[in-house]
């Protein structure tokens, strides 16, 4: 699923498009911030995100 994709889903829930773009935006906002502070982020039924880091 693309970000689109996400976009046209949420929308099919009653937003407009530009509503559904500004939520999933506004997400995706808050979890990069939570990485970039170090933390994980964990949706309770839905997963547990975290950064990794290999050796390169």
């Amino acid at each position: 699923m693309t970000k689109n994709d996400l976009v046209n889903a949420v929308a099919n829930h009653g937003l407009s498009k530009r509503q559904s773009a500004s939520v999933v935006e506004s997400v995706f906002d808050i979890i990069f911030r939570c990485f970039e502070k170090g933390e994980d982020v964990k949706i309770v039924g839905f997963g547990h995100f975290r950064i990794r880091r290999k050796a390169s």
